[in-house]
């Protein structure tokens, strides 16, 4: 069985004499190790005296196979055309650090070789951070008190200033370490998401009734139904965050299908409130929304768009996008969503109006039928 054990210089996990991972020992502190199932122990720190910074380390040793931070970075990434946490190291070479809360699991870090998988987690609601990095010694897991996001914190898709948090001196630090035998297997998280669910799992109270959220889910979709001069009637894309107005704005008139604009679903949802309720209304959002997608939007060929600007309401379409860089663009003033389509389309004269893709086209037509 996998068990952590006392070193000179602090602590390893091991099986049979033979050191997997290595946990430094700190000047000043002491660590004690709680069992919490086989592979699975709550790590307990206190020092002699209070600190408001700690940083608890993990050191899977030699280099792994794949490594994850859950909802954040997938054996580094390094894939996609837009601002993305990639490697252990940003350009400066300082090591990525993420708030917990950026992950799935609460500042959690995760790596594997052909022998062994080491996790190291946080506490639920902790004000930590996380680190994964390599270095000659291994891969290091690192637990990071206070929260912070370092060298750059990226938001959506465009990079901003560190944040660094803040804390109360303290003594005691907790963090929750797994290791787990390989099976021969890559990609062996399964047993982290595992354990994760057991661990943390708790009883929720719905803030709201299923009945108050039906209401509230029925008014915001009112809210998004715009008719057009051409008569279209359908459901805008959404109230994008500008920024610089530090409000929702609903003014351009986007709409999608399926994916996120969700137009045929929408309009289902409509009928399906007249069938239970008999509000005409409703019934009449429904079908003219369902019948301006067969009207307004077959393009030629007799293909249907499931993709529709109109002109004048996307900033896009006024910019010059041919002799625009990636740096022209201002996120501030675009607002989140139409940032992303900026930067996608810089160097791309064209300037679709009406157009196909397989995800809005597909649930699309799930829709319909």
């Amino acid at each position: 069985m996998i068990s952590i054990i006392k070193q000179e210089n602090g602590h390893a996990i091991a099986l049979d004499g033979k050191t997997y991972a290595v946990i430094p020992a700190m000047a000043g502190a002491t660590d004690t190790f709680e069992i919490i199932e086989e592979g699975a122990w709550r790590w307990h720190r206190h020092t002699d005296a209070p600190t408001d910074h700690m940083r608890m380390e993990v050191i899977l040793l030699g280099e792994p196979t794949f490594t994850m931070i859950p909802a954040v970075s997938y054996n580094g990434n390094g894939w996609g055309n837009y601002p993305e946490y990639v490697g252990d190291y940003a350009e400066d070479g300082t090591p990525w650090s993420f708030a917990s809360h950026r992950s799935t699991i609460p500042a959690c870090t995760y790596s594997e070789n052909d022998t062994i998988s080491i996790a190291l987690m946080a506490e639920a609601n902790s004000n930590t951070a996380c680190s994964l990095y390599q270095c000659e010694d291994g891969k290091h897991h690192v637990i990071i008190f206070p929260e912070e996001e370092k060298p750059k914190t990226l938001h959506r898709h465009f990079w901003d200033e560190p944040f660094q948090g803040t804390m109360e001196p303290a003594s005691d630090f907790e963090g929750i370490i797994l290791a787990v035998l390989s099976d021969g297997s890559r990609h062996r998280y399964k047993t982290l998401l595992d354990f994760a669910w057991r661990y943390y799992g708790h009883t929720m109270q719905a803030p709201k009734t299923a009945k108050e959220l039906y209401r509230l889910s029925m008014a915001f979709s009112e809210y998004l139904i715009q008719k057009e001069r051409d008569g279209f009637v359908g459901f805008t894309r959404g109230a994008q965050w500008h920024p610089h107005l530090n409000a929702y704005l609903k003014r351009e008139h986007n709409y999608e299908l399926g994916w996120v604009g969700q137009n045929a679903s929408f309009a289902n949802a409509f009928l399906y409130d007249y069938i239970m309720t008999g509000d005409k209304r409703h019934l009449q959002i429904g079908i003219d929304a369902q019948d301006s997608w067969l009207k307004h939007g077959i393009t030629k060929g007799g293909f249907l768009s499931s993709v529709i600007d109109y002109e004048g309401a996307n900033p896009h379409l006024k910019l010059p996008l041919e002799t625009m860089t990636a740096d022209d663009v201002d996120a501030w003033t675009l607002g989140e969503v139409y940032f992303e389509k900026v930067v996608d389309r810089v160097g791309k004269p064209q300037k679709y109006q009406r157009y196909n893709d397989a995800c809005n086209l597909g649930t699309g037509a799930e829709g319909y039928f």
